[in-house]
């Protein structure tokens, strides 16, 4: 026996918790999500420095999320050492 269900299902979560598409390494992601932000892109986390890697995640305006990731200190930044 089947039942017909008429009303759609909630979903499970509110899509704040998807994963990325795709991920791409950049030199230095401050930069680069400055740089697209001014081109219009919306950021939906970051830049972020997680240990030594800094993260920022973008929508490509197809509901995707991509991700880009670096060094957290990029060549040519100094360190700061206490």
């Amino acid at each position: 026996m089947f039942t017909v269900v008429t009303q759609p299902a909630r979903p499970v979560s509110d899509g704040s918790d998807r994963i990325p598409l795709a991920s791409f390494a950049v030199q230095d992601v401050g930069t680069q999500s400055e740089r697209l932000k001014g081109l219009g892109v919306r950021f939906t986390h970051g830049p972020t420095e997680m240990g030594q890697v800094t993260t920022a995640v973008f929508d490509d305006t197809r509901g995707n999320l991509i991700l880009s990731n670096g060094d957290a200190r990029p060549r040519g930044r100094a360190s700061h050492a206490a």
